[in-house]
């Protein structure tokens, strides 16, 4: 089964696979563990619909490529280098995208346990960023500035 399934995600775009596979096979085969348990027939229709929405997804991803080939996921994914920003920052940018991406995986997989661990690392990511922006900000402003405009 995880043969077929991989078979069927390389048909994805590359840039589809670059920022989902992993992710995607790894959430199959913990989800095709848990309804193995199950039955013979509940796993073989388990089985049967999520090569069906793989098969659909094939075809809804290579059409979004065709149509949107300069906005496809990796102009939407990547970090735009060389933005000035300290790298502190920008990891933390990078890794709140990661959670984003993560969390409309887990939801469009309706992995909704998954989805809302995803979620509420993503408020503490987004948390973190503001902080780092802030203090970046502060860190902005000339010494000489900070203290001539202080009220005494």
């Amino acid at each position: 089964m995880r043969k077929i399934y991989g078979a069927i995600l390389r048909l994805y775009p590359a840039e589809y696979r670059a920022a989902f596979a992993s992710e995607m096979m790894d959430t199959f085969e913990q989800s095709m563990a848990d309804h193995n348990k199950n039955g013979r027939l509940r796993f073989l229709w388990f089985a049967a619909c999520e090569l069906g929405g793989l098969l659909k997804g094939v075809v809804v991803e290579q059409l979004a490529k065709r149509m949107a080939q300069d906005s496809y996921i990796t102009s939407r994914c990547s970090v735009q280098p060389n933005t000035g920003l300290p790298a502190e920052i920008v990891e933390a940018q990078v890794d709140l995208e990661r959670l984003l991406r993560s969390m409309e995986f887990a939801i469009a997989h309706h992995d909704f346990p998954k989805a809302r661990q995803y979620s509420h690392e993503e408020r503490i990511a987004r948390a973190r960023l503001e902080q780092l922006m802030r203090q970046h900000r502060e860190d902005a402003i000339p010494p000489e500035w900070k203290s001539s405009h202080e009220c005494a």
